[in-house]
Formats: structure tokens, C-alpha cells, sequence
């Protein structure tokens, strides 16, 4: 595979839980794929994060025209 698709892969969230998977079978330890761990885990909590923040204003968007009283 060429340099910079494999440069480029580490931006891929897929690529980096490819490569924890594979450490993984290869018998590594948590200590060699935990920073790989937590790049895919602060990037969950950001996007469950911001899926909050879009829902929560939506929802309220959608009660301001909506006809149903809510409580």
C-alpha cells in the first residue's frame, strides 16, 4: 500500500480499531493499543455528545410548532 494511504489510515476510525483488533490476535498487550483505545473512545463521547446537542434541539424546535400541549 502506498505511504500516504497508510499515513492517511490513522485518521480513519476504522483503521485504528483495524489495527487495535489485529494487535489484539497478535497477542499485544492493553498497554500498546490503549492509545489507540482512547482515541476511538473520546471520539464516541464527542459524537454521542454532539448527537445530544443536535437532538435536544430539534425536539424543541418541533414542540415550538407543534400543536400538542406538552408538559
Amino acid at each position: 500500500m502506498p505511504e500516504i494511504i497508510q499515513k492517511l489510515s490513522f485518521i480513519s476510525l476504522n483503521g485504528i480499531a483495524l489495527k487495535s483488533y489485529l494487535k489484539i490476535i497478535l497477542g499485544y498487550s492493553f498497554a500498546d493499543i490503549s492509545s489507540n483505545v482512547l482515541i476511538l473512545a473520546l471520539t464516541g463521547s464527542l459524537f454521542t455528545i454532539a448527537g445530544i446537542i443536535i437532538f435536544n434541539k430539534e425536539v424543541a424546535e418541533n414542540a415550538k410548532h407543534s400543536k400538542v400541549k406538552t408538559a
